[in-house]
Formats: structure tokens, sequence, C-alpha cells
């Protein structure tokens, strides 16, 4: 969302474009800021208060990647081994 707003906001010639565009990057930079100090403040509660707070992420590798045998989506097997690859970060534990 970041690298498109910034792109409209470089292509928009009229004031008008360029009024919204900045009016939309400013929304979505005040949102993602939020989501990100709320982050770092359950990050830190697990830092400092550690008996009581646990702040874990997880994220799941795209499932295409991680078919058995894969071949850079140059080519589709016949037949697969499909699996999905979970990586978890744990704060301070």
């Amino acid at each position: 969302m970041c690298a498109i707003l910034t792109l409209l906001r470089r292509q928009r010639k009229s004031d008008e474009q360029k009024y919204y565009v900045r009016a939309l990057h400013g929304f979505h930079k005040t949102t993602y800021m939020g989501e990100r100090l709320a982050y770092a403040q359950r990050r830190n509660q697990a830092f400092t208060d550690k008996p009581h707070f646990l702040s874990i992420i997880a994220d799941g590798m795209a499932q295409n990647h991680t078919k058995c045998p894969w071949y850079a989506n140059q080519l589709e097997p016949a037949k697969c081994l499909t699996q999905h690859l979970q990586g978890v970060l744990n704060h301070n534990r």
C-alpha cells in the first residue's frame, strides 16, 4: 500500500488529485503506525512482565513454494508432496 500511494503521489498532476492521495497516505500511515505502536507495547509487556504477558508472531510460508518437488513456478509436477511451513517468533522466551 505504501508503494502504491507513493507512486500515485508522484504521478498525479492536479491539485485535487494530489490532495486526495495525500489524505489517503495520511490515513494509511496513521493506521499502520497505530498497529506498530500497539505491537511494540505488547512486545514490551512480554519483556517487562514475563510471568503475565506473552507476545508471539506467527506467519506461514507461501504454500506454492513448499511443494516437493518445486520447480520455481516453471513446471507443475503431476504429483507432489504438499507441506506447510510455519514460523513463530516468541518474544523473550
